[in-house]
């Protein structure tokens, strides 16, 4: 006999009513400064947005990277946000398609700047517009940051992706987080990992993990962990400091100790050393996993295909006591 409670089965469906935001104005912002500092002395050309005592954001002027994020005296990003369209092939990748994405060199891409461009609308508010020339023909990027007097930064990325590409393995961006940073919350499919054509088994909650217990020791080192449908995740160290991500409307991501490169090289889970710092993983969207290990492949409807992407992320950083979810629920008028 069961025990009282005992769940057989579950199901969730949308309510249909809006989620209310809190407006912030940004007429009430602190004022930011821009400044522009030239090469000296072996050091690279730089844009400085200054948010008084609060943050500092530093662009490198030659690749467009923020090589800069200060939050009340505490990194937010080392690197990044870089294009990123490799994962560490599946078992289900293997067969097929991993061999087409290395002959494209997907797992080598690299971004050079095209185009630079800063403008300052209001006093409250920089905008910083770059476009990207990939080492894949047929690959170009746009970033457009949109920094507020409050810290936060909306990010509006954009890939373009020509005609006679194979099928791309995810659609996204890849930052570097300070080694700190090792509790995960989100608001999305949760707990274990989905992806686009395996995700029905995963709830809509809010989960709290650390980057460490979220890794799937796979017998073969490959792809893990990969959530879905999230609307906003939070990376934080002990002290609630780190960074917060919220989607328009959702995204998918992954924060991993270990780099793609050593996920497809190592053979055995020992050989896996953790780096000195996280891998933040934020998608558009990953492709589908299908069962081409021992079936058909990625159905068409999870292929990404030739096309442009087009997304959203508002970046927000974290102090101690900051609350995700109140802070996701906040938005600019």
């Amino acid at each position: 006999m069961l025990p009282q409670g005992y769940e057989i089965a579950w199901a969730q469906f949308l309510l249909p009513f809006a989620v209310k935001h809190s407006v912030w104005h940004y007429q009430d912002m602190p004022i930011l400064k821009v400044q522009h500092i030239a090469e000296k002395g072996g050091f690279p050309a730089t844009v400085v947005v200054d948010g008084g005592e609060d943050f500092v954001l530093i662009f490198e002027r030659s690749t467009g990277r923020i090589v800069m994020w200060q939050y009340r005296g505490h990194s937010v990003v080392w690197t990044g946000p870089v294009l990123n369209l490799w994962r560490a092939p599946t078992d289900n990748d293997a067969p097929n398609m991993a061999g087409l994405w290395r002959e494209t060199g997907m797992d080598t891409l690299t971004e050079r700047l095209g185009t630079f461009a800063i403008e300052q609308p209001s006093p409250q508010i920089v905008r910083v517009i770059q476009q990207m020339a990939t080492s894949v023909p047929g690959i170009t990027a746009h970033y457009g940051y949109t920094i507020y007097g409050s810290g936060d930064v909306v990010l509006e990325h954009i890939v373009c992706v020509a005609g006679g590409l194979p099928p791309l393995p995810r659609v996204g961006l890849r930052m570097t987080m300070p080694s700190s940073y090792q509790s995960l919350s989100w608001y999305g499919r949760g707990p274990h990992e989905s992806y686009a054509d395996r995700k029905q088994s995963a709830r809509v909650d809010v989960y709290t993990t650390t980057v460490m217990e979220d890794y799937v020791p796979y017998i073969k080192p490959q792809e893990y962990g990969n959530k879905t449908d999230i609307r906003w995740l939070a990376l934080t160290d002990n002290e609630g400091r780190g960074l917060l991500v919220v989607g328009a409307p959702t995204f998918e991501a992954s924060a991993h100790p270990f780099a793609a490169q050593d996920l497809e090289a190592a053979r055995h889970t020992y050989q896996l050393k953790p780096l000195h710092y996280i891998i933040l993983n934020l998608d558009y969207t990953q492709s589908g996993l299908g069962s081409a290990s021992c079936g058909p492949g990625v159905l068409p409807q999870y292929d990404l295909t030739s096309r442009t992407y087009k997304y959203s992320l508002r970046l927000r950083p974290l102090a101690a006591g900051d609350s995700p979810v109140r802070l996701s629920k906040q938005w600019f008028g």
